[in-house]
């Protein structure tokens, strides 16, 4: 009997000795085991960033109303200008060198009103014609053309002696021809108007 209880006292002996060597096994690699930080992706393995969609550029609010109106403006300086020195030469007036009004005159012309302007009747009985002032009312824009009134005050010298000052008003149309500003048509403006080529503009009683 004494060995059979020695016996079994063994077995249980190293069958306690075999769950506790287990037992310690599981928990050391449990408790010592430390979770590995994950590494940071080298330069080859980052996936490539998606490209982002081409943008527009970006247009503020009413920028195209600030640049439509910046070109009006622009266009009616310029034409107001063309008008107005147009005017100036078309008044101008010297018997000594008729054909030096044609000279000024031609570059304001689009190329209907040249073919017309070949050759100008000269005003009989002036000596000269000088223009003194040259204003101008507001212009409108009509189907891309722009409408001035222009009046001037015109100092005529006659062959029979003697000088006068007058004032005529004319109508003058200027339009774009060739990416240039041109008088397209010109007509004597209310009472004040003399007819083409009178040069001065003399007022009858």
């Amino acid at each position: 009997m004494s060995r059979r209880g020695s016996a079994s006292r063994k077995v249980l002996f190293l069958g306690a000795a075999f769950v506790w060597l287990c037992i310690s096994v599981v928990m050391f690699w449990g408790s010592g085991e430390e979770e590995a930080e994950p590494k940071p992706p080298s330069t080859k393995e980052k996936a490539a960033l998606p490209e982002e969609p081409n943008q527009e550029p970006f247009e503020a609010e009413g920028t195209d109303a600030v640049v439509k109106e910046d070109e009006a403006e622009q266009a009616r300086e310029e034409t107001k200008q063309v008008a107005a020195r147009f005017i100036r030469a078309y008044l101008s007036f010297d018997a000594k060198d008729p054909e030096k009004k044609l000279k000024e005159v031609r570059p304001y012309l689009s190329s209907t009103m040249a073919e017309g302007w070949e050759g100008l009747d000269y005003p009989d009985g002036i000596k000269k014609a000088k223009v003194l002032k040259v204003e101008t009312a507001a212009g409108a824009e009509d189907v891309g053309d722009w409408v001035w009134t222009v009046k001037a005050q015109t100092e005529t010298t006659f062959d029979r002696g003697g000088a006068e000052k007058a004032w005529s008003m004319y109508e003058v149309v200027v339009g774009i021809e060739d990416d240039k500003w041109v008088v397209e048509e010109v007509n004597p403006g209310g009472d004040a108007g003399a007819e083409p080529l009178q040069i001065g503009g003399i007022e009858e009683e």
